[in-house]
């Protein structure tokens, strides 16, 4: 892909580093092509109906595998994702590790380019199957029995990808209770959003999130002195920590708190994402309202 010459340079530096991870991917996911081959038979880039049956010489290979043998021989694997300067990004403001950047990379694959649908179907031997699971995940990343059983601890509820809810786990079409490495793969439309340098909130959010650009400064804000000068020190202190500041303002009306908190944006040059939930149905959201505000509005690097 050639980056158009009109195109603004920053545009065109997104590219190449895009190019570059998927281009680190490709060559992971060839190697492992290779040797699927060599386990499902070459009739696995042919057979249509792959995945929906086993037959005895399939059964015969698969058992010959030892339980979570990895597809290939290599015994260390170099991070895919960590010299992508939007990843990067991301994984420092979410504290991400960088296995979790390469989950990530894995799982926004087919959102950037579909080849990668029928590339993971093949790895996963099954022709329905392509978007990519929590077992292919593994297999494209882990280089040892032990590295997938370890890792298996990113994928869980409390894991800094699931908590922030940057990605959830889908379930396996047919299948009500599906083991966890039967699960696909389902990141958040507004991350890949955010690491396109594209704005928007989760759909779920829009009915009642809107951005609020600060303009107000605190000093001018009608309140307590020894309150704005608390506050500003706290920001001010907040601006060059890499700790996230959490402030709860308890203020006399409604109209107080929302020009405190836009004074607070103000001060540290960042917009301010508003939710408005007094008239709002929430019955679909419950305990994923919250983790899913602020990962919109940390992926903004707003408040």
């Amino acid at each position: 892909m050639r980056v158009a010459l009109d195109e603004p340079a920053e545009a065109g530096d997104a590219v190449v580093a895009w190019q570059h991870v998927l281009g680190r991917l490709d060559d992971r996911l060839s190697a492992l092509v290779t040797a699927a081959q060599d386990i499902y038979g070459a009739q696995v880039l042919t057979d249509p109906m792959r995945g929906l049956y086993i037959g005895e010489h399939e059964a015969d290979r698969l058992f010959r595998r030892g339980p979570n043998e990895p597809l290939t021989g290599t015994t260390s694997l170099v991070p895919l994702a960590t010299r992508h300067p939007a990843l990067a990004r991301l994984g420092r403001r979410f504290g991400l590790e960088a296995f979790d950047l390469d989950v990530l990379l894995v799982a926004l694959a087919p959102e950037l380019d579909l080849r990668y649908e029928p590339i993971y179907a093949l790895l996963q031997n099954d022709v329905t199957r392509k978007r990519p699971s929590v077992d292919l995940a593994l297999t494209i990343l882990c280089a040892t029995p032990a590295d997938r059983l370890g890792r298996r601890r990113h994928f869980a509820p409390e894991a800094p990808l699931r908590a922030t809810r940057l990605l959830d786990l889908g379930s396996d079409a047919g299948r009500a209770e599906a083991p966890m490495l039967a699960r696909s793969l389902e990141p958040a439309e507004t991350v890949l959003r955010a690491l396109l340098d594209q704005s928007g909130l989760d759909e779920q959010l829009a009915p009642f999130c809107h951005w609020v650009t600060a303009e107000q400064p605190l000093n001018e804000v009608p309140a307590p002195s020894e309150v704005k000068r608390g506050l500003a020190r706290l920001l001010d202190g907040a601006a060059s920590s890499p700790r996230r500041l959490r402030l709860r303002l308890r203020t006399g009306h409604v109209t107080d708190g929302r020009r405190l908190a836009s004074a607070c944006a103000h001060r540290l040059g960042r917009p301010l994402l508003r939710l408005s939930l007094g008239r709002t149905d929430l019955s679909g959201l419950g305990d994923a309202l919250w983790p899913m505000a602020c990962r919109d509005a940390a992926l903004a690097d707003a408040v």
